[in-house]
């Protein structure tokens, strides 16, 4: 145990516990969803300038690194005090792109380090798959729209 004293770093670990996909493994224009567990597992609140902390999920291609499909969702900071566990459902999202060859479906929270904390290594999990072809043999494009570079959060998530 260290004393605490102005300088010390917050005392906040946002991290992500194990998530669920649904369909797993992803198949070519069908849209999956995600239910991802996030948890402050620090002893302390936090806040951030915009009151919202970002979460990202993102569909990367394992062989060449193209992001294939990414969806950003804002978690209001107050949802997130100590030893708060919040599951936040996704999605759809769709993938149409390299099928047959492995991904990698990542999500991570505070992606852009707005928070510090005690732990950076825990706010990202990822499961790899093969992109399937759907039972009806055909793969149906309806992509999912592309992260823009300005996040606004309009609801309460």
């Amino acid at each position: 145990f260290l004393p605490r004293n102005d300088d010390s770093p917050p005392n906040v670990n946002l991290a992500l516990g194990w998530s669920i996909v649904n369909p797993h493994p992803l198949q070519c224009g069908l849209g999956a969803m995600l239910y991802i567990p996030v948890i402050n597992t620090g002893q302390e609140w936090f806040s951030t300038q915009s009151g919202f902390v970002k979460l990202i999920v993102e569909d990367i291609h394992v062989r060449t690194g193209t992001v294939n499909a990414a969806i950003e969702h804002p978690i209001a900071t107050y949802r997130l005090g100590p030893g708060n566990l919040l599951t936040i459902e996704k999605g759809p999202i769709y993938v149409d792109e390299y099928v047959g060859e492995l991904h990698r479906l990542q999500v991570r929270v505070d992606f852009d380090n707005q928070i510090e904390e005690t732990n950076e290594f825990d706010n990202t999990w990822f499961t790899d798959y093969i992109l399937q072809i759907p039972e009806s043999g055909e793969c149906a494009i309806k992509p999912t729209p592309a992260p823009t570079n300005t996040f606004a959060p309009t609801t309460e998530p």
